[in-house]
């Protein structure tokens, strides 16, 4: 039962590695609202051709 332990601190980010974290992250952010913004323009040529 020990071994099924989950432990936050070790998928904690090194202090060493926090800048390549964070730019990873800024950059999936950066795609994130770029999709989002296609599936709300889809959506909203999708909905105008209803009205």
């Amino acid at each position: 039962m020990a071994t099924d332990f989950h432990n936050p601190i070790s998928k904690a980010v090194r202090p060493e590695d926090t800048a390549k974290t964070l730019s990873e992250y800024r950059n999936s952010q950066e795609k994130g609202n770029e999709k989002y913004a296609l599936m709300v323009k889809a959506f909203y040529d999708l909905i105008t051709d209803f009205i």
